[in-house]
Parts: C-alpha cells; structure tokens; sequence
C-alpha cells in the first residue's frame, strides 16, 4: 500500500492514472462525500472533527473511495430480478398468428466484469495543517472565528498489485478494460474538425496515443479500442452536435447503407423492373494473352465486350502481354518430354498386343501363323508412320509457337486433346 500526499486534486488523480497505466488496473468510483474538491475554505469547522497526526492537528473535509472496476457487483439483485424476467417471457412464449409483428432484435447476453476484487484507492481531503495547540476546544474556536493557518492536501492511498483478487493481471488485463475518457474527448476534438468517418477516426487515435503514450501496448482496449467502440462515442458526439440528424448527411457511406436497405426493402416486381439493380454479365478482359493461330498461319487478337458501357457492343481490344524467350525456352522442353513419355507410352502398348498375338498363335497352322505375322508387320509399319507424322506436326506447331514468341505452358490434358 502506498500512501503520498498532493497539493490538487488534479495532481493527485493524474497520479492515479499513472498507477492504473503502470498497472495495467483501473478504478471507478464507489463511494464519495458531498462537494469532494470543491471546498475552497471551511466555514464551518464545528461540524468537522480534528485530528492528530504526528502531533500535528488536521480537519478531513471529504473522502472519496474507489473501487477496482472488477469489484464487488452492487446491483446483483437487480441483474437476477431482470433475468428472471426475461426466462419467464421466453417460457410463456406463445406462437403469432399470421398477422404482420414487428420483429424483436436479439439481445447478447454479456456475464458481468464484476468478480469481487477487494482492491480499492482512497482519497482524503485534508484542508488544515497547524501546529499543535494545548487543547483542541482553543483550536477549534480560532479556526471558528476566521483564523485559516494552513494549507489544502489530498492524501492518495493506492493498494498493492497483490490486493488484486479473481481477475487476470497485467496484459491479458487490458483485453477488458473500457476505452479512456481522454480519448472520448479526442473524439469530441477530431469530430469538430470534420473526421465523421470510424476508419479514419481509428488511424487518428492510434497516432495521438502513439505520441503521448508510446510506451502503451497494442492490446489495451483502454487505449486502442475496438472500431465498434469508437462507432459508438462518434454517434453520441455527433448526436450532440447535430441534435435534428444532420449529420447523417455528412458521415461517409450513410446515403450509401440507407439506398442499399431501400433496395433489399424493395418486393420481387420492383427488382425486376429496376434497371440499376439488374444483373450484368461482366465479362473483362482475358488476364493471359493466348492468341490462336488459323490453318493460314494467320493470327487473330482476341477481344471482350464490355455490358457496362454506355452504348450496347463495345469492343476494346486488348494488347498482347510480353514474353521473355527464356520463358519460350522452357516451354518447348516441356512439350518436347511430354511428347517422348506419350510416344514410349505407345510403343509399349504396341509391344505388349504383339507378344500376345504371338503366345496365341503357337498352337495355330503355319498358313494361318505366316499371315498373321505379315498383318503385324504391315501394322507395326503403319503406326511408324503415324508417330513420325504426329512428331512432324508437333515440331511444325513448335516453329510456329517459337516463332511468335507466344507460347505459355500447357498442361498435359490440353497436349493429348489436341493431339
């Protein structure tokens, strides 16, 4: 526990934030005496008891006590009542008639952030600081008649890490905390000079909380808090500043959302007749230039027609992308082993019908052996000539491709298709 004493309040309080930054903690108010702070002088001492302190007398004017915002939950009773309430609106649900209702939004149920910490700071203002007379009748009646000899404190007791109960500590603490109020009023300050959209509002108070506090981590929800969060205080501001809806007008994408929720209102008829939502073939332009070559040699540009455009037909015509020769290269060493894997591929299904032609015609005469084997042979001879054609007309193709430096890698599907 530690115990310090300051002339303000306002020193005393920034030095309680420091405490809950350092801490990763934070603490809200539980209990607090009437007009704490706002006495500038004692009036009536007679109601005010003296103290001693050290043989010093002092005069407590006010107290103030905070609690860890993961204290006790004071309105328990008050959250069970409600809850139960709802249970039994569920339970006595009856089913609608067939008539129009006005749908109910789902509620989340959130379990509450109060799990009993004891941990807690308390504040003191104590506004006398005399030296010690006989007897404090004599000193009260001084102070009575005007005398005010002292000086004003506030006397700060802030507890250890260790009074810390039930809740995680450190940086898995700052995962839960609310976002702080000196954002909400750089917020208010932002807004005033024109940011209304949340995106921006977020890059904006990532760079204020990197400049007055880079020590922070990205994980602090105090200090960088969610975008729903940042939704929500930029509505309040904004309500408050514009209190007839203008600003509606003036945050980006709200005329946007409220046409796109006219336009999933709309019934089937109106979709159908409405030529802004009516669906378009988008067809755009090929992302690989793969030109195709006639039976001349001749080669033609491929095109797309754009549905979008103003007038029907519109053809662009899109520019052939460049290809580097080692590009080429590589793409005829790859047709060029496709073509010897489908070519051994042939000759050993070729050989394996011969071996078996031949297993069958060993009990077979020797006329009917002698013509069968000249049929193999003139077979055998056919199928040379067709694998020598089909290899001079993949390397014709494989000229041509070289030779309009457009070639791309084909797979091994689209090789045997087109042979």
């Amino acid at each position: 526990m530690t115990i310090a004493a300051y002339p303000t309040q306002a020193e005393a309080f920034a030095a309680l934030k420091k405490h809950e930054i350092d801490t990763t903690t934070r603490f809200v108010t539980g209990q607090a005496t009437k007009n704490f702070g706002k006495l500038e002088q004692l009036d009536k001492t007679s109601i005010h008891k003296i103290f001693w302190d050290y043989d010093i007398p002092y005069v407590s004017c006010g107290r103030k006590v905070l609690f860890c915002h993961h204290g006790k939950d004071y309105h328990r009773k008050k959250k069970e009542r409600r809850r139960k309430g709802d249970e039994a609106d569920h339970s006595s649900y009856i089913k609608p008639q067939l008539t129009p209702v006005t749908p109910v939004t789902p509620q989340r149920v959130v379990q509450s952030k109060k799990l009993d910490c004891p941990a807690k700071v308390e504040t003191d203002e104590d506004p006398s600081k005399h030296k010690k007379n006989k007897n404090s009748l004599i000193l009260r009646e001084r102070i009575a008649s005007g005398i005010h000899g002292g000086t004003k404190r506030f006397i700060l007791t802030l507890p250890r890490l260790e009074d810390h109960k039930n809740h995680p500590i450190g940086e898995e603490a700052g995962l839960t905390e609310p976002i702080d109020k000196e954002l909400i009023d750089v917020i208010v300050q932002f807004i005033d000079e024109g940011v209304y959209d949340s995106p921006s509002m977020k890059q904006h108070l990532e760079q204020y909380v990197l400049r007055c506090h880079p020590a922070i981590l990205r994980t602090n929800r105090r200090f960088y808090p969610a975008i729903r969060t940042i939704q929500n205080h930029m509505n309040k501001a904004l309500r408050l500043k514009f209190p007839n809806g203008e600003h509606k007008a003036k945050v980006k994408g709200s005329r946007q959302r409220e046409e796109g929720s006219k336009r999933k209102n709309r019934t089937g008829v109106t979709k159908k007749n409405d030529l802004s939502t009516k669906n378009q073939t988008k067809v755009r332009p090929p992302t690989q230039w793969n030109p195709k070559v006639n039976t001349d040699g001749t080669m033609f540009q491929h095109h797309y027609i754009d549905d979008t455009a103003d007038h029907e037909d519109e053809v662009v015509h899109c520019p052939p992308d460049y290809v580097d020769e080692q590009e080429v290269q590589s793409a005829t060493q790859v047709i060029q082993n496709i073509a010897c894997v489908l070519s051994s591929m042939k000759e050993d299904q070729h050989l394996s019908t011969q071996r078996k032609r031949k297993s069958d015609m060993m009990s077979s005469p020797d006329d009917l052996y002698k013509r069968e084997l000249i049929n193999i042979e003139r077979e055998m001879l056919e199928e040379t000539r067709t694998r020598n054609r089909l290899l001079q007309e993949m390397n014709t193709k494989m000229d041509t491709l070289i030779a309009l430096k457009r070639v791309k890698l084909f797979s091994e599907n689209q090789l045997i298709l087109e042979h």
